[in-house]
């Protein structure tokens, strides 16, 4: 069973809730590692609420956390309710549904699909690989807990949010995770940006073009968009390739506000060319 928790927050919440942000942070993280809290955050424009995705037989857990929020103890919750969510679709839906949506695409070699809670250890990993660090950067993932964070607040909040974002691809053969490739959006680009990162042993194979180039058919045919952005290193020259040979172009630098380096922007126009091998992609 699924129960929301909702928040009415006092008037200027962003700016006063900054001393006691941290201890609500942690208090949800242990709330995540033990299976209760699926997902939460701040309604937007304008903050003025907040909503908290629960999971049990009963609503004590979401109870209990009102009850040991800071935010709540100290005055930045005017209210607070919990009510029983009856879920018949997604994943996991209680009324035990299938979700139409966990697949996103195969090709001839490749699954590509949504995350779930359970995907922690791989992106664990794949977040501390030194060549992420490098050429993506440093997302502070060092336990499960955080990782389980991470994919609360990313990919699930993606697809939660917009429909999709950074997905899960495993080999088709043997089902093992190997990346992830996927479509996010992000306040400081105009448009959807493909983004994407693989284990280093599974480099120089053709896995990355394999999973971009259906994720474009995807972006194109499924969500109808028009475009797609894609940023990286200067320095990193096979990502550069990949990007190039998928039909993006470079349109010139750009600085992201958590990168301190100019990284290289680029772009492809969906709609006017033919997205990568279409025998490779079998969109779901």
């Amino acid at each position: 069973m699924h129960y929301l928790l909702f928040y009415e927050v006092i008037p200027g919440f962003t700016e006063a809730r900054a001393p006691l942000r941290a201890e609500h942070l942690a208090l949800a993280q242990q709330a995540v590692a033990r299976g209760d809290l699926v997902l939460g955050g701040a309604l937007a424009d304008p903050v003025d609420g907040a909503v908290l995705l629960f999971q049990g037989e009963s609503p004590e857990a979401a109870t209990r956390f009102a009850e040991a929020d800071p935010y709540v103890r100290h005055g930045m919750v005017t209210r607070w309710h919990v009510r029983p969510w009856n879920t018949v679709v997604g994943d996991p839906a209680a009324g035990g549904l299938p979700a139409a949506r966990m697949l996103v695409a195969e090709t001839a070699r490749l699954r590509i699909r949504h995350f779930n809670l359970e995907d922690a250890e791989f992106v664990m990993r794949l977040l501390n690989e030194p060549s992420f660090i490098k050429f993506i950067g440093d997302k502070g993932v060092r336990t499960l807990v955080e990782a389980r964070a991470y994919l609360l607040t990313g990919p699930l909040a993606g697809y939660a949010r917009f429909g999709f974002g950074l997905n899960c691809v495993e080999l088709k053969e043997s089902g093992a995770p190997i990346g992830m490739c996927g479509v996010l959006k992000r306040d400081t680009l105009p448009d959807p940006d493909l983004g994407y990162a693989f284990l280093p042993e599974y480099w120089s194979s053709g896995y990355a073009f394999e999973a971009a180039a259906a994720i474009m058919h995807h972006a194109r045919d499924t969500f109808g968009l028009p475009r797609l952005l894609a940023v990286t290193t200067a320095d990193n020259a096979a990502s550069i390739r990949l990007l190039e040979k998928a039909g993006f172009q470079y349109t010139g630098p750009v600085r992201m506000p958590t990168d301190a380096a100019e990284l290289k922007l680029f772009s492809a126009d969906l709609s006017r060319h033919a997205v990568g091998p279409r025998e490779h992609c079998a969109v779901a």
